[in-house]
């Protein structure tokens, strides 16, 4: 399984992601997402903010690096996109989410995830963390914010898919 310090060091070597870089220097690197638990669970995607386009560019990194089109980016107009300082991701992956799965066990044991998504984000109001969703066997979600320094969970909601359906 890559780790995200892997996928970046293999995008920042990319050929391709070069290129973009030097054409867009007003990007910087503003998150980070992945799927854990499907077949092509080992895909990182890396997305890149434009703040004068205010547009998002994301990288699929994996067995090889694809650039996906500049898009539009989902925000309120007030939020901000801010940069992710690496040096802030203490922790891999592995171990936020087996803290995460700790977590469940302990606060929701009825909750088993059948599927892990995971977002590295700097939220202006909590700072670097990863955004942990596990969708549960028990039709749930069970969302979760963890300090990326230190591992510690900062915030936790469960709420049930049947919910979404408004």
């Amino acid at each position: 399984v890559m780790e995200l310090e892997q996928a970046l060091d293999k995008l920042d070597h990319a050929q391709e992601f070069k290129k973009w870089k030097n054409s867009k220097t007003n990007s910087y690197f503003s998150y980070a997402f992945r799927m854990l638990m499907e077949p092509e669970e080992n895909n990182w995607q890396i997305g890149y903010y434009d703040k004068t386009a205010d547009k998002i560019t994301t990288f699929v990194v994996g067995d090889s690096v694809e650039m996906k089109p500049e898009e539009e980016i989902f925000k309120k107009e007030s939020t901000k996109v801010l940069p992710i300082e690496t040096k802030k991701i203490r922790l891999k992956l592995n171990d936020i989410v087996d803290s995460a799965k700790n977590f469940q066990h302990r606060k929701y044991p009825h909750d088993e995830p059948v599927k892990i998504i995971v977002i590295l984000q700097n939220l202006e109001k909590l700072g670097t963390i990863w955004n942990l969703t596990f969708v549960t066997a028990a039709f749930n979600t069970l969302n979760m914010k963890i300090n990326a320094e230190n591992g510690k969970v900062i915030e936790h909601k469960l709420a049930s898919i049947m919910s979404f359906k408004q």
